[in-house]
């Protein structure tokens, strides 16, 4: 054909320029020194020339060349209509070649059946305008320029951007399961050589059975600490380049460029998929930062002092896989010039006076945003968890002995996530 494209649900995405004749058909995607090899469309009955098998009543079977609604075979003609005709297969198909000259025109396919706007065909290179769809060839094959073909490859690439987004999701989706399967084996052949529950969960964040914080299949229930709207910030900005991708593929879209290639957006980028994930966290995540007084406070036993507050919210866990993809992709080396000056440009607005920020300040951000609200659950977590869960709304939550101490070995973890464990932003907590 041409172009090799992704492959979802089993489903091929290979591309061509497609020649049109003036009846309709159209090009099968060879050419040769006998002209252009016509498609046969799927719903077409046998065509002259094709070797068909008839089955007739009683079980007699038939085979010759069709020709004018009969069937030629050695010893003679067959009418199908008179013999009681009840199945009619065509066994080999007779290939049908059109002078390149009948070619009035040309469209972008693609084998999953998708075809683009046509280009008509004119006769003189002069008369030819791609912005009005008119092409003209060389010479007398139908075989248009590389500029032309050109024109037809990006039609094609708009196409199938979603598709090939999709298919990295695919792939990743079946790494991450191959990868669950791994771990799931070498779990079970560590509890065979005789370590306990206590020693894999610390070792990779598990927990035992029936300890599970999913509340929900496909939800992850986390403690949010209120930084004073810290975490907001990165993500803010993020919504904002994700908001302008989102644009420049709709005008990708609405007036595709003549010659140029659109901007390939990389998954989960594209499709305004980690636009979506962003939105949904932020509207989670706003009414936990910069609380107002009222809403309860977090007390240290007897009430020596108070703690920042903390939320219990239960989350997307695809969101939260998402978040770190999309840091993943903003922070790759190759990743395209265009998204990369977009993502610097608001990374500056994050700096303060006396120090300036950038891409990569931002996208660690976003990765250590990502960790924090994956913070593997442990009996810790789930203390704190089912006590402020049990804490009603607007109250003050007073810490016992053990809370405090679970709360301080969280805090810890919380704080070497989204600070480096840095000594002063410890105390935030």
């Amino acid at each position: 054909m041409g172009w090799i494209g992704p492959v979802v649900d089993d489903q091929e995405h290979e591309g061509w320029v497609v020649p049109l004749f003036a009846d309709g058909a159209q090009g099968a995607g060879a050419s040769s020194a006998r002209g252009v090899l016509v498609a046969r469309r799927p719903d077409h009955g046998p065509c002259n020339g094709d070797r068909v098998r008839l089955t007739c009543r009683g079980g007699s079977i038939a085979e010759g060349v069709w020709q004018d609604g009969t069937v030629i075979r050695g010893d003679g003609i067959v009418h199908p209509r008179t013999s009681g005709e009840v199945g009619l297969e065509v066994v080999d198909q007779a290939e049908e070649w059109r002078p390149d000259a009948a070619v009035v025109g040309w469209v972008a396919g693609c084998t999953c059946g998708w075809r683009g706007t046509p280009w008509t065909r004119v006769p003189r290179p002069e008369l030819a305008d791609p912005a009005a769809r008119r092409l003209a060839t060389a010479g007398p094959w139908a075989d248009l320029e590389a500029a032309d073909e050109n024109r037809g490859r990006q039609e094609w690439r708009r196409h199938i951007a979603g598709w090939e987004a999709l298919e990295d999701v695919e792939q990743a989706a079946a790494r991450q399961a191959a990868a669950a399967r791994a771990l799931d084996e070498t779990v079970r052949a560590a509890l065979a050589a005789g370590a306990s529950w206590v020693d894999i969960g610390r070792v990779t964040g598990m927990t035992g059975p029936g300890r599970s914080d999913e509340t929900a299949a496909g939800r992850r229930t986390v403690l949010v600490v209120d930084l004073d709207g810290e975490p907001l910030a990165p993500l803010r900005a993020l919504e904002e380049i994700l908001l302008c991708l989102g644009m420049w593929e709709d005008d990708d879209r609405r007036a595709p460029g003549t010659g140029t290639e659109p901007l390939r957006v990389p998954a989960p980028l594209a499709g305004r998929v980690a636009l979506a994930a962003v939105q949904r966290l932020l509207t989670a995540l706003a009414p936990t930062q910069s609380r107002r007084p009222g809403c309860g406070r977090l007390l240290a036993p007897d009430g020596r002092y108070e703690h920042a507050p903390l939320t219990v919210l239960t989350l997307p866990a695809a969101d939260i896989n998402v978040l770190s993809a999309t840091a993943d992709a903003l922070g790759h080396p190759r990743l395209n010039p265009e998204i990369a000056d977009l993502a610097s440009t608001f990374a500056e607005q994050l700096g303060s006076g006396y120090r300036r920020t950038d891409r990569t300040d931002l996208v660690s951000l976003l990765a250590r945003l990502a960790c924090l609200l994956d913070l593997a659950p442990t009996d810790d977590t789930r203390l704190l968890i089912a006590r402020l869960r049990a804490t009603p709304p607007g109250t003050d939550c007073v810490l016992s002995d053990a809370e405090e101490a679970a709360h301080a070995r969280t805090a810890d973890r919380m704080n070497h996530m989204w600070a480096h464990g840095s000594s002063i932003d410890r105390y935030l907590y």
